[in-house]
């Protein structure tokens, strides 16, 4: 892109000597992709996964607010009739940004009434305008500053023993196990394909559904590829087990994880991601993130939730009755996931109430395994039969 093109169409204001906002309308400066990932470390505010899933056009906006010389956010935008959508997905920022866009954004664009933002990380918000503010998802985040020795001894003594005795175990029956690293372009597609048919298999077993389709598959991978690695286990010279990893600024993102189903007894899921977590603090990562999911090991290994809210804030009152219905519609489904996220709270309390919700949901996932392993093995072949008399009667039947 022509840089001197872009900062032509640059329009800066200066609210004060110290703050500085920089808005490009319908471009994207160069500087922006490393400013980013040094402002927010997310992989889903960075460029290169944005412009992979498809996200950005020749009429993305880009909003720059920095204070005496210091960047402090960085958001990506589309106009769409009376709506602004924030494009960065994951943003940790706190409510002077979000409401020095708002300002900005109000006061410069009449035509807007409402600003979307998908999923902001943040204590408060006070802002002079009506909002809505509910959970859109979360991450498991291992915030660790020191070295892979100290990680390694801050984890729990049971933790420290489960690794030892698997690690012992497997190196004992399979004494040529190894664990090794694959980094950047040396990656290939049928190693990262291996690895995520292993986990579609793994959530297939447990009748749910992979959250990794074709287009996230190939995302992942090509970000993996660019500035990333796969950690993997061997054993025999195979691969059992491996975990992709995307380097986004400082934080390195355990973005996808599989293992061979045959080897379950030595838990090689979680020692390919405990080793390829100690790789990533070797490399100097100030963040770990797991991702979403909350499986017991994440917290084992000194993960902490980072709770993402969906943000939406309306010019004034006139606009929030105007999309009253979107309005409703965002608060049923923020509230549904609310009583979802207070319900796997309790797996992580203690006390009577909590022990009985969570036998509640132990007695309900059992039900629902039962029910589809029923179905596959019983219900299904009947439907099968049912539905090919159906088409044999069909075609019986003489067309008039």
């Amino acid at each position: 892109m022509d840089t001197n093109l872009v900062r032509q169409r640059a329009i800066q204001e200066v609210p004060s000597s110290k703050e500085k906002i920089q808005y490009y309308e319908n471009a994207i400066p160069d500087f922006v992709a490393q400013a980013m990932n040094g402002c927010y470390g997310d992989l889903y505010s960075s460029i290169a996964y944005l412009r992979l899933a498809g996200k950005l056009s020749a009429s993305t906006c880009t909003y720059v607010a920095g204070v005496e010389g210091a960047i402090r956010s960085i958001f990506l935008f589309e106009r769409e009739g009376e709506l602004v959508k924030v494009l960065n997905g994951a943003i940790k920022t706190d409510q002077e940004e979000v409401g020095r866009f708002a300002n900005y954004i109000f006061g410069r664009m009449p035509q807007i009434h409402k600003i979307c933002f998908p999923g902001v990380h943040m204590k408060e918000l006070q802002v002079p305008y009506p909002y809505q503010r509910f959970f859109s998802g979360e991450d498991i985040v291992i915030s660790f500053g020191g070295t892979a020795d100290e990680y390694a001894q801050q984890l729990g003594k049971n933790t420290r023993k489960s690794i030892k005795r698997h690690a012992t175990a497997l190196r004992k029956r399979h004494p040529g196990a190894s664990y090794s690293v694959v980094k950047g372009h040396s990656i290939d597609a049928p190693l990262g394909n291996l690895i995520v048919n292993w986990n579609r298999q793994r959530m297939s077993d447990k009748n749910k559904v992979s959250a990794y389709n074709e287009d996230e598959v190939r995302r992942i991978t090509a970000l993996a590829s660019q500035d990333g690695m796969i950690g993997t286990i061997s054993v025999e010279n195979r691969v059992r087990a491996g975990t992709i990893c995307c380097r986004v600024g400082d934080t390195c993102y355990l973005a996808i994880m599989g293992h061979d189903s045959e080897y379950n007894e030595f838990s090689l899921g979680m020692l390919c991601n405990y080793w390829t977590t100690l790789e990533c603090l070797r490399m100097e990562c100030k963040e770990i993130n797991l991702m979403g999911g909350r499986l017991p090991y994440k917290y084992s290994f000194l993960g902490e939730p980072r709770r993402y809210d969906c943000v939406v804030l309306y010019r004034n009152r006139n606009a929030l009755v105007r999309n009253i219905k979107d309005a409703i519609k965002t608060a049923l489904h923020g509230y549904a996931t609310d009583v979802k996220l207070s319900i796997l709270d309790c797996e992580r309390k203690e006390g009577v109430a909590a022990r009985m919700v969570v036998r509640a949901i132990s007695n309900w996932r059992e039900a629902r395994q039962t029910y589809h392993r029923i179905r596959k093995r019983v219900l299904l072949p009947f439907d099968c039969m049912w539905m090919a008399m159906a088409m044999q009667v069909a075609e019986s039947v003489p067309l008039p």
